[in-house]
């Protein structure tokens, strides 16, 4: 699908005064939901989209997916984005509600398949439980699934996590429970990241 099918679709699934949305009606779409935004997955596509909730009418403004953009920013310049998936700005709908993009993850922390879980675990095997609490530890957040954690000292080393590590605090970066943080091309990722200092 190209944009403009793609914004004929949520158009016509979407209340033209209001930024209710009927999205669950569309065939042949995924739909998850967060506490602020919704993501739609369609199979023929290689990102997803994702629309707040909250937005004030064609303003990029205060919403939870521009918070991303700006998070990636932030992470571009501490030298850490490599373990985001960006989200961009696509459009807007007819009624205001603007509509974002972001590379589709492989597979997310919590739906991990047995095959992909004992990979990464062998992967892993050179990283010891003390080095994961430490990361885990040196993080603003410590819900982070230990698994991803030992995928991403393995993959990104020691020296970024600790880099990393600064960066969540210094800019409380939060919530990295196992439906926010996934893979992609067999390396960790978070896919979905709130807004930070």
């Amino acid at each position: 699908m190209d944009t403009e099918q793609i914004f004929n679709l949520l158009n016509e699934h979407s209340c033209k005064h209001s930024g209710n949305s009927r999205f669950h009606e569309i065939p042949n779409c995924e739909r998850a939901t967060g506490a602020f935004k919704e993501c739609l997955i369609f199979p023929d596509m290689d990102y997803v989209l994702k629309i707040p909730f909250t937005f004030y009418g064609y303003s990029r403004e205060h919403n939870a997916c521009e918070d991303e953009i700006k998070t990636y920013e932030s992470a571009k310049e501490a030298g850490v984005e490599k373990v985001f998936l960006e989200t961009w700005f696509i459009g807007f709908l007819k009624n205001g509600r603007p509509v974002y993009g972001q590379a589709k993850a492989d597979y997310i922390s919590n739906s991990l398949p047995e095959s992909k879980k004992k990979k990464y675990e062998r992967i892993t095997q050179t990283v010891s439980e003390n080095m994961r609490s430490k990361v885990i530890r040196g993080m603003y957040d410590h819900s982070v699934n230990r698994l991803w954690v030992g995928m991403f000292i393995s993959l990104y080393g020691k020296n970024f996590a600790r880099k990393f590590e600064t960066w969540t605090k210094e800019t409380h970066l939060t919530d990295f429970h196992s439906g926010n943080i996934g893979y992609r091309k067999d390396k960790p990722i978070i896919l979905d990241y709130n807004y930070c200092r």
